[in-house]
């Protein structure tokens, strides 16, 4: 603080104090000298950085968006600012704001895999299921030893009304693999609701002899 007596637009003290303040939990104080140093130096990364987490431990979501809204729209921003960005909005319960925040950031940059799984949750909380389908497949193929997409897949499809597409991705799953347990018991839930008992008992053996 000696400095900015001298110097009251030094920000580097102004965001060194600003650390302080944060570390030892006084919020306000930290938020006040990250403002001050990120009026200083609009343009600074960490400065932005620094404001937007105070914000956040604020629970002052609509202002670390704006600080971070300003952060992903820059022409070096790192896919991880987008990232960020849709979490900030999620914690704000603005989902499709938080989807925009993917999308747009991919129109602008190209594909990110990285988007993958964060895209996916927000598709099937907003009712998209054909896209969220597209993104299962993206990811299966990127990871198809990982069980929880293919029951994802499953539970979609079943969720469209698509029973016979569902039932056959069961069964190739089975060609693949003719121990996969979550094949087994699904192809055997869907014969039990038919009335298919016989069907349905046998891929339930099937599925505990493994």
């Amino acid at each position: 603080q000696l400095i900015l007596k001298d110097h009251p637009g030094h920000s580097a003290s102004q965001h060194n104090i600003a650390k302080i303040y944060f570390h030892q939990q006084n919020l306000e104080e930290a938020e006040r000298y990250a403002q001050r140093a990120v009026e200083t130096e609009p343009d600074n990364y960490w400065y932005s950085v620094q404001l937007r987490d105070i914000y956040e431990q604020r629970g002052n979501f609509p202002a670390a968006i704006e600080v971070q809204e300003k952060i992903a729209a820059g022409a070096e921003a790192h896919p991880r600012e987008a990232i960020q960005l849709s979490e900030l909005y999620r914690r704000n319960r603005q989902d499709k704001k938080a989807l925009s925040a993917l999308t747009d950031f991919e129109s602008n940059k190209g594909n990110q895999p990285a988007f993958a799984d964060f895209k996916l949750d927000l598709l099937i909380k907003l009712g998209k299921t054909n896209e969220a389908l597209e993104t299962l497949s993206f990811l299966r193929q990127a990871d198809p030893e990982y069980p929880k997409y293919y029951e994802l897949e499953y539970e979609l499809l079943m969720k469209e009304g698509k029973e016979d597409v569902a039932r056959q991705k069961l069964k190739t799953l089975l060609e693949d693999d003719d121990d996969n347990g979550l094949a087994l018991l699904q192809l055997a839930e869907l014969y039990e609701k038919e009335g298919n008992t016989t069907l349905a008992n046998q891929y339930i053996s099937q599925a505990f002899a493994n």
